[in-house]
């Protein structure tokens, strides 16, 4: 005959009765190990909170990729509009009023239609240096019947095509213009030497204009004609002192020779850029 404490486990009294009953095997162990049940619960509870976060962290993944997509996509459509718009404000010149950056200008463009047109000019007035001289009863371009040299020929062309463009020639300390001196004398009018500097300076002005600001505003393109002075303005320059001739008289050495401000003002960047920028400003 066992105790009441001391019999199996698994049974347990029936208080009415007196008698043991079985109990089952899970609640016989639940109730030996009940530290072991509460670690299996949270166990079990770990484990679905394991098997539902990769779920949830894959979604915030896909979440974060689409956004990231959509910020892409929105950046190179911006991207794109603001190209599109440069590209058509540059097509256009700004018709609102924009100017021209002078890295935007056709520099090297007016670099060589002004060494050109420089150039061309001086050839021009000797062409009709010699036409006059050939046209009038006088043998020299002075109306006399002394003979010229040839360098003494080419610094007089010289000094007549800076008269052409208002650039007096200096001699003792007086300026004189020879086509205002020689404009009774001569077959060919003043005006048509005049004329020529304007006429070579407006062809090339319009030329750089046509391709370096096609679709601009007026003003745009009279500016890119204008940069033909970045070649015009040196020659007149260097022109002004290799034209100066020095003349001995009686022991005294004068220099006769085109004036050097008024030959870098008006010449040098007036006349490039006032006809130069008319070519520029009627090319479209």
């Amino acid at each position: 005959m066992s105790n009441g404490d001391g019999g199996d486990p698994d049974e347990r009294r029936d208080d009415r009765t007196g008698q043991r009953r079985a109990q089952p095997p899970q609640a016989n162990e639940r109730a030996r190990n009940p530290q072991g049940r509460g670690q299996q619960q949270e166990h079990g509870r770990g484990g679905q909170g394991q098997r539902g976060r990769p779920s949830t962290q894959q979604g915030r993944g896909q979440r974060h990729g689409q956004q990231q997509a959509r910020g892409q996509q929105q950046a190179r459509g911006q991207q794109q509009a603001r190209g599109q718009q440069q590209r058509r404000g540059g097509r256009t010149g700004g018709r609102t009023g924009g100017g021209v950056d002078a890295g935007d200008l056709p520099w090297k463009s007016g670099v060589l239609n002004g060494l050109l047109t420089f150039v061309a000019g001086f050839v021009a007035v000797g062409v009709l240096l010699f036409l006059d001289v050939a046209l009038s009863s006088s043998g020299s371009p002075t109306g006399g019947t002394t003979s010229t040299g040839g360098n003494e020929l080419l610094y007089v062309i010289g000094w007549i095509f800076y008269n052409a463009q208002f650039v007096d020639v200096a001699a003792a300390g007086q300026s004189m213009n020879l086509l205002s001196l020689l404009g009774g004398f001569t077959t060919v009018p003043t005006v048509v030497s005049h004329a020529i500097p304007p006429v070579l300076l407006l062809a090339p002005g319009r030329s750089v204009a046509r391709k370096a600001a096609r679709g601009r505003t007026d003003e745009q393109r009279a500016v890119a004609g204008a940069s033909i002075l970045a070649g015009y303005l040196p020659l007149a320059l260097v022109g002004s002192s290799l034209l100066t001739y020095e003349v001995s008289t009686f022991g005294t050495t004068t220099s006769v020779g085109p004036e050097t401000t008024t030959a870098v003002l008006i010449a040098g960047i007036g006349y490039p850029v006032i006809f130069g920028g008319l070519g520029g400003y009627f090319a479209d």
